[in-house]
């Protein structure tokens, strides 16, 4: 079962229009929300002037000097420069008298219909007064690595690379953008969210700190989720919001985002300047790198902001390479543009494309082949396990190997003549490669299993499918360890009132620790069931 490519058990839904997604969800008596947004980066708010919102058939009500909620849980697990645990300043859910950022909430509109709430939000007129950006303010400093180590080893190098570095601001734009639909009960006075998320357990969480309710009054679904890539992991403004107004107005509320209101609303992903350092010898041996890195966080830092540009990346600096010795240091900063938050390796692509370009740009000014330094440098695997100056190990690994591999499957040797055929007939080709390697299995991976009196497996996880498959990777993964059809097996995830407390889907993860837990939980419900069997057969 293992090894054996199995038809996703996921898609036959998926393909004929039987998936469920957040804008398929509706429930009884639901109105809609249209949210109100900045479109300047920085002004003080005046006054709101309902206009003619209020008369637009279908309204119900324009939210905002009601809305009352706590900040957004964006607590970080980085510590500053200094050791000194980092405490962002307050993210609220939306903005009273001044905005700080295009797009930041101001107002929330709601009626009957989509159509109705988006004409209310446009019949309304907030008076602004633009103000002149704030100088770019620094929220901490960050460094790792041996500093004096890796100066002298720069003293005595015989080449020194050095390259400046733009890595971009970005949007995630996953297939499905965001929504919720909120609904509060007043009989049990409990929250219930359904939103697409990665992981239902931190949301919960984070919803009930803003809401000020106990964890155990808030409930959090994930229906089908259309794509997530890290965005969709944290807490966001609109959740709390649509749970608060709902508790407000006594109904259901819904909102989906549409693709021009998410490039505004949804966070951002890197914007990094970087100076990048490589100390090599007179034989092309990689001696020391070093990175000076500033990171613009946004007008707020979320939970994950402050990690991606500091503990998150700068493991990976060594790559995949013999370096002995590194130092990163980073700068966070606050600006008037969207908050930033997890993206497709939060941090980790970012610093292999610092240390690739390196490598390569070492290359040219050393008029070395860009494959055979690569190779040159690389971690063997007689010198497996590895230890990173950063603190990782390698247990295996033949990177060179892989490298050769793919340079003959890319025909390399080839790539001249095809170059000059290009040429001649006026295009251009080039060929360019890279190592990457990143690390996984970070954080908890928590699974129940449990079977039904018919016999029905069911698998429990923490962490939501964003399109990777959980259903059938995980009910692989039992039917192998407990011989059981995987008809025979359902895999749940999505709703915190089932699954509890937990990490959600990310950093390359989920399979590695959760796929470890399900093996772990087969293997006692195995010798459980040894015990029963022994003494029903009394052996």
């Amino acid at each position: 079962m293992i090894g054996e490519s199995l038809p996703r058990l996921e898609d036959a839904a998926l393909l004929t229009g039987r998936g469920r997604f957040i804008d398929d969800m509706d429930l009884p008596g639901q109105a809609w929300v249209r949210f109100l947004r900045s479109p300047h980066a920085h002004a003080d708010i005046l006054g709101v002037d309902d206009g003619e919102a209020l008369t637009v058939p279908g309204a119900v009500a324009l939210l905002r000097d009601s809305l009352e909620t706590g900040p957004l849980d964006n607590r970080s697990p980085v510590r500053r420069r200094d050791g000194a645990p980092l405490v962002p300043p307050p993210f609220p859910a939306f903005a009273r008298d001044r905005v700080r950022y295009a797009g930041e909430i101001v107002a929330m509109a709601v009626a009957e219909t989509a159509a109705a709430a988006r004409d209310m939000a446009e019949a309304v007129a907030v008076d602004y007064r633009p103000l002149d950006p704030a100088d770019t303010e620094e929220l901490f400093e960050w460094a790792t690595g041996d500093a004096a180590e890796v100066e002298a080893r720069f003293a005595r190098a015989a080449h020194r690379i050095r390259i400046p570095l733009a890595n971009n601001r970005i949007s995630a734009a996953p297939l499905e953008t965001r929504g919720a639909l909120a609904e509060w009960d007043a009989r049990d006075r409990r929250y219930t969210l359904f939103a697409p998320t990665q992981g239902p357990g931190q949301v919960q969480e984070a919803l009930a700190k803003a809401l000020g309710a106990a964890r155990a009054d808030v409930r959090v679904i994930t229906p089908d989720v259309g794509g997530g890539f890290g965005m969709k992991n944290g807490i966001f403004s609109e959740q709390v919001l649509l749970a608060h107004a709902a508790r407000l107005l006594g109904r259901p509320l819904k909102w989906i985002d549409d693709r021009a209101e998410a490039f505004l609303s949804d966070y951002h992903a890197r914007d990094h300047d970087t100076v990048a350092e490589l100390a090599l010898d007179a034989e092309g041996i990689f001696l020391a790198i070093r990175t000076s890195t500033r990171s613009d966080l946004g007008a707020y830092a979320t939970g994950a902001g402050p990690v991606i540009p500091t503990d998150g990346g700068s493991r990976m600096l060594a790559n995949v390479y013999r370096i002995p010795a590194v130092h990163a240091e980073t700068v966070c900063r606050l600006s008037h543009t969207t908050p930033i938050t997890a993206y497709r390796g939060a941090g980790k692509p970012e610093y292999g494309y610092i240390v690739e370009r390196l490598v390569d740009e070492a290359a040219r000014k050393l008029a070395i082949d860009p494959a055979e330094l690569r190779r040159r440098n690389m971690i063997r695997p007689e010198e497996m396990p590895w230890r990173t100056p950063t603190g990782l190990v390698y247990d295996s690994g033949d990177f060179a190997g892989n490298l050769d591999a793919a340079l003959e499957l890319a025909d390399r040797a080839g790539f001249a003549e095809r170059r000059r055929a290009s040429e001649a007939a006026g295009k251009l080709r080039g060929f360019g490669f890279a190592s990457y390697t990143e690390p996984d299995g970070y954080k908890d991976g928590r699974v129940t299993m449990r079977f039904d009196e018919e016999g029905l497996l069911t698998v429990t996880l923490t962490a939501s499918s964003n399109g990777q498959g959980f259903a059938t990777t995980f009910s692989q993964i039992a039917a192998a360890q407990l011989g059981l059809p995987v008809e025979a097996i359902r895999v749940l995830t999505g709703d915190s009132d089932i699954v509890g407390r937990g990490s959600g889907a990310g950093g390359s993860r989920v399979t590695t620790v959760a796929g470890a837990a399900t093996v772990r939980a087969s293997e006692r419900i195995v010798e459980k069931g040894r015990r029963i069997a022994a003494a029903m057969l009394e052996a």
